[in-house]
């Protein structure tokens, strides 16, 4: 997979990718998600999966005034894509597909670069 950065004023300035969360809303939305599955598995904390996901959404439509925070936030909608989201370390990473290295092999090209 070829990235370029094209550096995140790049999303922000241009309206058609109003959508597109950039870092401070990932950072934003980790902290949000990773806080709401600690308070679910708080011993004692009696809360089940619905009253997990109904937390996030008050939370999301409460407290979230950033709307490409609130985006990074809709990438979670059920509590296995939130333990997937701790698991990997973040919302941005676990909405990424892994390719194995035999992926990269079968379906990749090489680039060279003249450095």
């Amino acid at each position: 997979e070829l990235f370029v950065h094209y550096g995140e004023q790049w999303f922000t300035g241009r309206e058609q990718f109003a959508d597109v969360p950039v870092t401070k809303n990932w950072d934003d939305s980790n902290f949000i998600l990773a806080s709401v599955w600690s308070l679910s598995n708080l011993e004692n904390a009696e809360l089940g999966d619905k009253q997990t996901l109904e937390l996030l959404d008050v939370i999301k439509k409460s407290a979230v005034d950033e709307h490409r925070t609130g985006m990074a936030l809709d990438t979670v909608t059920s509590i296995n894509g939130l333990k997937r989201v701790v698991e990997r370390n973040g919302a941005a990473q676990a909405t990424m597909e892994v390719r194995t290295p035999e992926w990269f092999e079968k379906h990749g090209t090489y680039l060279p670069t003249d450095s």
